[in-house]
C-alpha cells in the first residue's frame, strides 16, 4: 500500500507547468461527484489526495526560486482547482438564465464562469498561504486543512457571502457524520473531511520514515472515526417527540418558473394552492392547523388585498394558520418605492398578524450591485430592486413555537448570532424556497443540504416548503421526516418535531468551539515554527 502510493504521489510530483494546471482543475471537478445529488464519497479523498500532491509537487521543483514565484505558482494551481470545483459543482446557474431566454440567455456562460472563476480564488489563497507558512511534511499537510476552513469561513460573509457546497455536505448520506455539527458547526466537519484526505495523503511522503506516516495517518484517521462513533451514540439515544396540537400541511405546488408570472396563469396558480391546502389528509384525522405555502407563492401584495386575504381565510379551520410567501411594496403614500420578498402569517378572521422580510438578498438575482455603475436587469421578474428587511426577527406563529424565518438562500448562512437558537420560545426554523429557477439540476439537492446544517447546528427542526421541491420536515438531528420528490405536485402532512430542550453547543457557543479545534491542531503542529519566531523576537 505504502510503495503505491509512494510511486503514485512521485508521478503527480513529475506533473509540470500547464499539465499540472490542468490535473488539478481536472481532479477538482471529479471531486464534485461526492456532493449532493451524487455522494460517491470516496472521489473527494481522491480528489483532495492529489490535491495536496500536486502543491508538493510545486515546493519541490521550485526550491531555488524566489518565495514571489512560489507564491504564485501555489495560487495558480490551488485556483485551478477550486475552478474545476466550482464549475462542476455551480454549474446548474445557467438554468435560471434560461426562465426568460430572450433577455438573459446569452449571460449565462459568463456568469457560470464569473461565479466559478471568483469562488476558486479562495482555494488559490489557501493553497499559497498555507505552504507558504509550513515546514515540509506532516505540518503543511495539516495546514492546507486549516486554511481551507478558514477560508470557507471567509468565503461564507465576504461580499455577501456563498458558502455553498462546504466539504461538508458530502457526508449528507451518513447521518452519524454529520452530529459532530452540534459542537462544532457544518465548518468543523469540513475540517475533519479535510483531515481524513490527509491521513491519506501523508502515506505518500516517501521522505518521511515510514513508522512515522502509518502512526500520523493512523491518529489523523482515528478524528473522523471518534466522530462517527459520537454521531452513532448521539442518534442511538435520540428521543422522537413532537409539538402537542401542530398539524403541517406543506404545501408545494410545482408551479414552472416560466409559468408563475404570467398574468392570464395568475388565477389558476392561486386556485392550485387552495384546493391543495383543502384537500382531505391521509395522515390526519382532522385538518391541519398550519397550512404553509412557499416563497412567492402570491403573486401579488397581501398588505393591500382584503379580497384575497379574505379567500385564503376561508380554507383555514378555526384558530388555523397560513404561513405564505409574498411579495410586498410599501404604501402608496409613500415618496419611496420599495419591495420586499416577505413571508406572512395569516389567521382566520384575523388577517396578517406577522410578516418578516427577506434580509439576505441575492445578487444580480433580486437586486443589481452598484446599479449606479452596472446598467444590467436582475433576473428576477420586475425593473425595481427588492430592499432587504431591517431586523432579525423572529416570527410569532399562533399555536406554535415561534420560529426563525428564512427565505430561499438565506438558510445556508450560519446565523449571525446563534444564541438566537437558545430562545425558550423558538421551536423550530422555517425556509420557504422556490428552486424552480434551478431546473432538473443538482441545485435543488445542494440547497437542501446546506440548509439541513441550521437544524444540526441548533437542535431545531426545520420546515422547508418550495415550489417545484424539494420540501421537507427534518427533526432536529437532521433526519428527513417526511420529503417530497423534486418536480412534484404534492402535499405533505407532519408534525412538527419538537426541538431538543437542551440546544446544542454550537447554539451556546457558536464557531469558537471551531477556533478552538483549529487553534489547537496548528499549535501541535507549527510547535517548532512558532519556538523559532518566539526566539526571533526575543533577538
Amino acid at each position: 500500500m505504502l510503495y503505491f502510493l509512494e510511486s503514485f504521489r512521485d508521478k503527480i510530483i513529475e506533473i509540470r507547468g500547464w499539465k499540472r494546471n490542468c490535473l488539478a482543475i481536472s481532479v477538482g471537478m471529479l471531486g464534485v461527484l461526492a456532493l449532493p445529488p451524487f455522494l460517491f464519497l470516496p472521489v473527494i479523498l481522491v480528489s483532495l489526495v492529489v490535491f495536496h500532491w500536486t502543491l508538493d509537487g510545486i515546493l519541490i521543483k521550485t526550491k531555488n526560486h524566489s518565495k514571489v514565484f512560489v507564491f504564485f505558482q501555489l495560487f495558480l494551481t490551488g485556483w485551478c482547482f477550486g475552478f474545476g470545483f466550482f464549475l462542476g459543482g455551480l454549474y446548474w446557474v445557467y438554468n435560471s438564465f434560461f426562465v426568460d431566454p430572450d433577455k438573459f440567455a446569452w449571460l449565462s456562460p459568463f456568469a457560470v464562469l464569473f461565479l466559478s472563476t471568483g469562488m476558486a480564488i479562495y482555494v488559490g489563497f489557501t493553497a499559497s498561504f498555507s505552504c507558504i507558512i509550513s515546514r515540509p511534511g506532516i505540518s503543511r499537510v495539516v495546514n492546507i486543512c486549516i486554511f481551507w476552513v478558514i477560508f470557507e469561513l471567509i468565503r461564507g460573509w465576504a461580499l455577501t457571502g456563498f458558502p455553498w457546497n462546504l466539504l461538508a455536505t458530502v457526508w449528507a448520506n451518513t447521518p452519524q457524520m454529520t452530529q459532530i455539527a452540534s459542537i462544532f458547526g457544518v465548518f468543523g466537519l469540513s475540517f475533519i473531511t479535510m483531515l481524513l484526505a490527509s491521513s491519506v495523503a501523508v502515506l505518500g511522503h516517501k521522505e518521511i520514515v515510514a513508522r512515522r506516516r502509518i502512526i500520523f495517518s493512523f491518529s489523523l484517521f482515528l478524528m473522523p472515526a471518534i466522530v462517527w462513533v459520537y454521531g452513532e451514540g448521539r442518534l442511538h439515544y435520540s428521543q422522537n417527540q413532537n409539538v402537542t396540537g401542530v398539524l403541517l400541511r406543506l404545501v408545494q405546488p410545482n408551479i414552472s418558473q416560466k409559468d408563475k408570472w404570467k398574468p392570464l396563469l395568475l388565477n389558476k396558480h392561486i386556485n392550485t394552492l387552495l384546493s391543495m391546502s383543502k384537500r382531505k389528509s391521509t395522515n390526519f384525522s382532522s385538518l391541519p392547523t398550519h397550512i404553509i405555502w412557499p416563497e412567492t407563492a402570491t403573486p401579488f401584495d397581501l398588505t393591500n388585498n382584503k379580497e384575497a386575504i379574505e379567500l385564503f381565510e376561508k380554507i383555514l379551520p378555526k384558530k388555523g394558520v397560513l404561513i405564505t410567501g409574498s411579495r410586498r411594496a410599501s404604501p402608496r403614500t409613500n415618496l419611496e418605492k420599495r419591495i420586499w420578498n416577505s413571508m406572512h402569517v395569516i389567521i382566520a378572521k384575523e388577517g396578517i398578524t406577522g410578516t418578516y422580510d427577506k434580509r439576505h438578498l441575492v445578487p444580480f438575482g433580486e437586486y443589481v450591485p452598484f446599479r449606479k455603475f452596472l446598467k444590467l436587469s436582475k433576473i428576477v421578474a420586475g425593473r425595481m430592486d427588492f430592499s432587504p428587511g431591517i431586523e432579525t426577527t423572529l416570527l410569532k406563529v399562533p399555536n406554535a413555537p415561534k420560529a426563525i424565518p428564512t427565505i430561499c438562500y438565506e438558510g445556508i448562512f450560519q446565523l449571525k448570532n446563534p444564541d438566537i437558537a437558545t430562545n425558550s420560545r423558538v421551536g423550530w426554523f422555517l425556509n420557504l424556497t422556490n428552486d424552480a429557477w434551478f431546473g432538473s439540476s443538482a441545485g435543488p439537492y445542494q440547497h437542501l443540504e446546506a440548509t439541513r446544517f441550521r437544524a444540526l447546528e441548533h437542535g431545531l427542526p426545520l420546515v422547508r416548503v418550495a415550489n417545484t421541491g424539494l420540501s421537507v420536515v427534518i427533526d432536529p438531528y437532521g433526519r428527513t421526516i417526511a420529503s417530497s420528490r423534486l418536480n412534484e405536485k404534492t402535499i405533505i402532512d407532519s408534525m412538527l418535531p419538537a426541538k431538543l430542550e437542551n440546544g446544542t453547543i454550537f447554539s451556546k457557543y457558536g464557531n469558537w468551539t471551531l477556533a478552538l479545534l483549529l487553534l489547537l491542531f496548528f499549535s501541535l503542529l507549527n510547535f517548532k515554527t512558532i519556538k523559532t519566531l518566539v526566539k526571533r523576537s526575543d533577538h
